[in-house]
């Protein structure tokens, strides 16, 4: 039996626990979703049409990989392995309307006893289009397989709703769409709707999925040319599997947006949220009777109303050959991560990319803060991954590469205290564009 499998067991009761007391549930508020114009950290280099093909493969080092000795003593080494992947990425502008998509795909083989060999798949499509002088549309689709161990990529099916992994599952599977409409009734004042689907899914014994949904509208003012300001309103509502509870969140907020120059972006986010999460609460009891100890579940309905700030920043940075995006917040996070679901998330995440002369350097990185906001749990979940990677083209359309991953996750849950690991990976890649590797 591999050791992460033994993780999993032994860690299966408490994560039980942690689910009966905090999944409740917890919906996000939704912001006016839009596809992501960043279908390549590569794609810098060209402008309203952009069609790429490559393929890659690595070899893979991980500092992990728990082993015991002859002596029964526990000690750790390096794992191996090799990844195989590809994709494509494309963007097309027509005279009103853009699309962009975007599909990386890649399997993993490891001689590791912590993680597992598998696949994680990543898809993102979306479309914007002027339908009248006054009217607009976006539509974006977002689905994807994140694997246990994972490094840092553009998981996010909108930015209300992260694409947190599981600690404890070997797969986390997502998909999520997204579609808003925006009336321009003058040069300053615009109204937007929008509605948002979400779901979630895990691969072990007891595990919690999230299907959910959203909707919200906000009334937009342009104060300057550069500067617009939005009173915004989101009603989200989360299901979580296995019969545990739902919530239902309501938020309302003001958000500024200003542009300090053709390449600089800068927008805050300050409002509140009230989560109201019903369900059905398992506490676990023993009884002694007699010689003999019992054990078991008091079941017990509950019914929370808690009242969570809100509030976000972020900053964006585009020129000629350089992509930089930096973002922090604390919020709602009503899908969780399928261990804790109705939870206030305090997170901050960025990536930094350049690239010249048939190179590129890309720096990426992410963190979160998961605790309940549905009932008194005092243990958290923390994850956090940085990425860097550096790619040369070596002839036309062959280059190489090497990355570097660090990934810990798990902290502060039940009585597992994280795992922390660093992963070293370098190969070849193939591509049509004649382009440099990047993180994604």
């Amino acid at each position: 039996m591999k050791f992460r499998t033994f993780v999993l067991l032994s860690l299966l009761g408490g994560c039980a626990l942690a689910q009966q007391q905090s999944d409740t549930t917890g919906p996000i508020p939704a912001t006016a979703p839009g596809p992501n114009p960043l279908v390549t950290l590569a794609s810098e280099f060209f402008e309203h049409n952009y069609f790429n093909v490559y393929g890659f493969g690595d070899a893979v080092l991980d500092s992990n990989n728990p082993t015991v000795n002859s002596a029964g003593q526990a000690q750790n080494g390096w794992g191996t392995g090799f990844e195989v992947g590809g994709g494509v990425n494309a963007s097309h502008a027509f005279r009103d309307a853009q699309l962009v998509f975007g599909y990386s795909g890649s399997y993993r083989n490891y001689q590791s006893n912590l993680y597992q060999s598998g696949s994680s798949q990543n898809l993102n499509l979306g479309y914007s289009k002027r339908l009248t002088r006054h009217l607009s549309m976006n539509v974006g689709v977002g689905a994807g397989i994140l694997l246990y161990g994972g490094t840092f990529s553009s998981n996010e099916i909108n930015a209300a709703v992260p694409v947190i992994s599981n600690p404890f599952s070997p797969e986390t599977r997502y998909l999520g769409a997204n579609l808003g409409f925006t009336y321009q009734q003058t040069r300053r004042l615009s109204y937007s709707v929008f509605g948002s689907f979400y779901l979630t899914r895990y691969n072990f014994a007891g595990a919690i999925g999230t299907t959910g949904a959203s909707g919200g509208a906000s009334v937009n003012y342009r104060l300057t040319a550069r500067t617009t300001i939005s009173g915004n309103y989101s009603h989200s509502y989360f299901n979580y599997q296995q019969n545990v509870g739902n919530d239902g969140v309501d938020q309302v907020g003001l958000s500024l947006a200003h542009t300090f120059s053709r390449h600089w972006t800068v927008s805050v986010f300050g409002g509140g949220a009230r989560s109201n999460a019903n369900g059905i609460l398992q506490i676990p009891v023993i009884i002694q009777a007699g010689n003999q100890t019992i054990t078991g579940y008091v079941l017990g309905p509950y019914h929370q109303i808690a009242y969570i700030p809100s509030f976000s920043g972020s900053l964006s940075h585009s020129y000629r050959r350089s992509v930089f995006s930096v973002s922090a917040g604390e919020g709602i996070a009503g899908s969780g991560n399928g261990y804790f679901l109705a939870s206030r998330n305090i997170y901050v995440n960025g990536v930094y990319s350049y690239s010249l002369h048939g190179q590129n350097i890309s720096v990426g990185g992410s963190a979160y803060r998961l605790s309940s906001v549905a009932n008194t749990v005092s243990s958290s979940y923390s994850s956090a991954i940085f990425s860097a990677s550096y790619g040369r083209m070596l002839i036309r359309y062959v280059g190489l590469f090497a990355r570097y991953d660090y990934n810990h996750w798990g902290g502060a849950v039940q009585s597992f205290s994280g795992i922390s690991d660093n992963r070293i990976s370098f190969g070849l890649n193939f591509t049509s564009k004649g382009v440099p590797m990047t993180l994604f």
